[in-house]
C-alpha cells in the first residue's frame, strides 16, 4: 500500500485519501490501506481520521459443513491405500 503513495511528492492527506479512493469499498484491502495509512498518517504528524473510508467490510464465517459420523470417517480412513 505504500507504493501507492508518490515517492517524490511531500506526504499530505489527500495523497493518501486518493490512495485509499483508489481500493475497492467495503473490502479487506481498503480496510487495510486506512489502518496503515491512518498510522502513517499519526507517525508523519498529519491529521487524518480514514475510519469513515474504511467501509462495512467483516470477516465472515464459513458456511456450516455437515461433518460425517465418525464410524464412516474410520470406514474410509481403512480403505485409503497408505505408502509403505
Amino acid at each position: 500500500m505504500f507504493k501507492t503513495l508518490p515517492a517524490d511528492e511531500p506526504l499530505t492527506v489527500e495523497l493518501m485519501t486518493a490512495a485509499i479512493a483508489a481500493t475497492t469499498p467495503d473490502t479487506r484491502t481498503r480496510k487495510r490501506f486506512c489502518t496503515a495509512l491512518g498510522l502513517l498518517a499519526e507517525f508523519a504528524g498529519l491529521a487524518a481520521n480514514f475510519k469513515p473510508l474504511r467501509g462495512r467490510y467483516s470477516a465472515t464465517t464459513p458456511e456450516v459443513r455437515e461433518v460425517p459420523a465418525d464410524a464412516l470417517i474410520a470406514e474410509w480412513f481403512s480403505r485409503i491405500p497408505h505408502a509403505a
